[in-house]
């Protein structure tokens, strides 16, 4: 069975960021689980809006993306798509469905043409580019949110 596929991971130079973090007290804690999950709203907003734009069968790629859930205790942005949410009017689920929306392939007519190669897979069609390209702005945004409460919480001790 197909998994569903995290996006956005926190990158080894912020782990140990969160360390600290799980140091500080729980409004602190709180504040930083509240930026995160407002940057992974819109990560998720601008996934959902990419898949409108999808050069190969958006109506499938929009309908994958309705999957995507948010984890609400996260203190880093995440969003996970795929999982059993069932596919449009198909019997599929979308954790079986995305890889061949995202990545295309060739012997399957209900999915787009492979996607370009890049590096050591594929470029991917609507979900990959435009995470790669909103990426650093969620890594800008979380850790100067996180610098802010760092200081608050430095301040008051």
């Amino acid at each position: 069975m197909a998994k569903a596929i995290q996006i956005v991971k926190v990158d080894k130079d912020y782990r140990g960021l969160l360390a600290a973090l799980n140091k500080m007290d729980d409004i602190a804690k709180n504040d930083m689980k509240q930026i995160a999950r407002s940057l992974a709203l819109r990560a998720g907003a601008y996934a959902k809006a990419s898949a409108k734009n999808s050069p190969y069968n958006p109506k499938q790629a929009v309908a994958v993306a309705e999957s995507i859930t948010f984890s609400i205790n996260d203190k880093a942005p995440s969003f996970s798509i795929g999982g059993r949410r069932k596919v449009g009017a198909s019997a599929f689920t979308a954790g079986y469905v995305i890889m061949g929306s995202e990545f295309g392939a060739n012997q399957y007519k209900q999915f787009p043409r492979r996607s370009p190669r890049q590096g050591r897979g594929n470029k991917g069609w609507w979900l990959y580019p435009s995470m790669s390209a909103f990426q650093p702005t969620i890594a800008r945004e979380w850790l100067s949110g996180y610098e802010k409460i760092r200081d608050v919480w430095k301040a008051g001790i």
